[in-house]
This record gives structure tokens, C-alpha cells and sequence, in this order.
């Protein structure tokens, strides 16, 4: 028993050593061995190990492994009658609902997540909840209730010193901001989360930001500071085993590629990231890069091939509410 309990320490330090490496194999490996190792009475215990299991899962883009976690959390949850433990499990139903574009159900989730913390006195919790929220609206082009929600998260983030997610905010506030046409507000957010990040050392929120910021260099015809942008945040992706992110990163770099002409890049950055999208679940970004293809196609002149691009990714778009 002395060495089982050995064994399951070890293999938990392993696996949250690995995660924070980003060793993302090695780090599901260990957290399953910790697992496997402790009682299912350790009901606490085995939620604890999920949950950082379940974050390896959604850096990896494994949804299936990712949704079973969530389940099985919030099952742990309701038997241990813990309400923080039930708004956190609930907040990652949202996120994964947002993550795989199904955006009603993401808010179903993020609204269930707020009433939670709130009789938890979790602000953490109701704050993030309130962010979700805000990026499954800005997904649905209902950009003034995003900023209103987001706000709110950011007020929440502020008051409590949770700089992740204020960082977090920042970053969709800029979103939000390019999306209502304020370039230069959504540089100055986009610059505020860069600056949190990197003060934390947040490698995923480093190379987000630094993706965003590429996408409004491009847009103010700034496109060598664009180049510099995504090719920084694809290298963190890649090196961090963010496969999601990678996918969009390789995506914007096509953009660009096809803008200055050259062609055969921008084909083979837009067929890899519709490759990755597809990998990984993500339904939006599949769409993007259909039709990103289908333009690509046009101007070549290649038009049964941007036709049918086009047409698969209406259909994408018509079942996610985006069209």
C-alpha cells in the first residue's frame, strides 16, 4: 500500500511537471497512472486529477478524452454535493461547447456556470463564466452584448486580481473592438493582454495575442509587422502542442500568403490548416479555410474546385448559425 501511494504521488507530480512543459503525451500518461492509482472513494481527489488532465486534453484538441472528463467531473461534482466544484465542472462544459462551435449550448452552459459561483461565492469562477459567455456572443456577431458581458468579467478579473483572466478579457475585448471597426482600441487591448501574459509567462495567451495582433496589422496594410506576428505565435503553438491555435495560426499566415501573391503557400497554409481544424473539432475554423480555399480558387481561375469549397463551406456556416 506504502509503495502504491508512492507511485500515485509521483506519477501526479510527473504529469502536472509535464503539462507545465507542455510534454502533452507524457503528461496524460502520468495523470491516467495517478488515476488508475487512487480509490474511486478519493472523490476529490480523482476530481482534482481531471481537471488537470482535462486542460492537457483541450491543448491537445483530443474533444472525445476532453468531453468524457468533463462528464466524469461533474458526476464527482453532484456526489460531493460542491457547489464550487459544480460551477468550475459546469464552466468547462461552457468552454468546450464555445471550443467546438456549438455557441447556445456554450451560453446554456456559461449561464448555469455564473448562478453556480454566485451561491459558491466563487468570483474566479463567475467571472470566467461571464467571459465564455461573452465569446460565445461575439461568435454569434452579437458584438454589444459580448462587450457588455466581457466587461463585466473584466470589472469581476480586476477586483479580485485574477490577471489570467483579465488577460483573457483584454484579448476579447480586442476582438470585439476590430469586429465594431476601433482598429486602434482593439491594438490598445491587444497590446494590455501581450503585456499580462508575458508578465506571467502565459505561453498560450502570449501566442494568441500575438496572433490577433498580426490580424490588425494586416488590416492596416502593415504586412512584414503582420508576418513577424503570426510566424512568433505559430512557433509557440507548435512548441507548446497547441494544435487548435496551430490551425489558426497557419490559417492567417495563408491569408497573407495570398495577398502577396504567392499562391502555392497560401494553398498548401490553408489545405494544413483545414487538416488541423478538422483534427482537432474545430467546425468554425474548418469553415473559414473551405472558404478561404474557395477564393484562393477563384483568383487562379480554378472554378469548380472554389465552387465546391464555397458550397461545403455555406453548408458549415448555415449549421453553426454563422451565415
Amino acid at each position: 500500500a506504502e509503495d502504491t501511494e508512492r507511485e500515485r504521488h509521483y506519477a501526479r507530480f510527473a504529469g502536472e511537471q509535464a503539462a507545465a512543459q507542455f510534454a502533452n503525451l507524457e503528461a496524460v500518461a502520468y495523470l491516467s497512472r495517478a488515476l488508475e492509482l487512487t480509490p474511486d472513494e478519493e472523490m476529490a481527489e480523482r476530481y482534482s486529477l481531471m481537471q488537470a488532465r482535462e486542460r492537457v486534453h483541450d491543448v491537445k484538441g483530443d474533444r472525445e478524452a476532453q468531453e468524457q472528463d468533463i462528464g466524469a467531473m461533474n458526476w464527482l461534482a453532484e456526489a460531493l454535493g460542491d457547489l464550487q466544484k459544480r460551477a468550475r465542472a459546469c464552466l468547462l462544459r461552457a468552454n468546450y461547447r464555445e471550443t467546438t462551435s456549438d455557441y447556445p449550448a456554450a451560453i446554456d452552459a456559461a449561464q448555469a456556470a455564473v448562478r453556480l459561483a454566485r451561491d459558491a461565492s466563487d468570483r474566479h469562477t463567475e467571472s470566467a463564466a461571464h467571459l465564455c459567455w461573452g465569446r460565445a456572443l461575439w461568435h454569434q456577431a452579437a458584438y454589444q452584448d459580448a462587450q457588455a458581458c466581457v466587461e463585466r468579467a473584466l470589472a469581476l478579473a480586476q477586483d479580485i486580481g485574477a490577471s489570467a483572466v483579465e488577460a483573457d478579457c483584454q484579448l476579447n475585448l480586442g476582438i470585439v473592438q476590430r469586429y465594431l471597426g476601433d482598429s486602434a482600441g482593439s491594438r490598445r487591448h491587444y497590446e494590455q493582454a501581450l503585456q499580462i501574459y508575458r508578465g506571467s509567462q502565459d505561453r498560450w495567451g502570449e501566442a494568441y495575442a500575438l496572433s490577433n495582433l498580426g490580424a490588425i496589422s494586416y488590416s492596416e496594410e502593415e504586412y512584414g509587422r503582420s508576418r513577424d506576428y503570426l510566424e512568433s505565435s505559430l512557433q509557440i503553438r507548435h512548441e507548446i502542442g497547441d494544435r487548435r491555435g496551430e490551425g489558426i495560426a497557419v490559417g492567417n499566415l495563408g491569408v497573407l500568403y495570398e495577398f502577396l501573391g504567392q499562391y502555392d503557400k497560401a494553398r498548401e497554409y490553408y489545405e494544413r490548416a483545414l487538416g488541423i481544424s478538422r483534427e482537432v473539432g474545430n467546425r468554425r475554423g474548418e469553415g473559414w479555410h473551405l472558404a478561404d480555399l474557395g477564393l484562393l480558387y477563384y483568383d487562379i481561375g480554378s472554378e469548380e474546385r472554389a465552387i465546391e469549397s464555397c458550397v461545403r463551406a455555406l453548408s458549415l456556416a448555415q449549421q453553426l448559425g454563422d451565415a
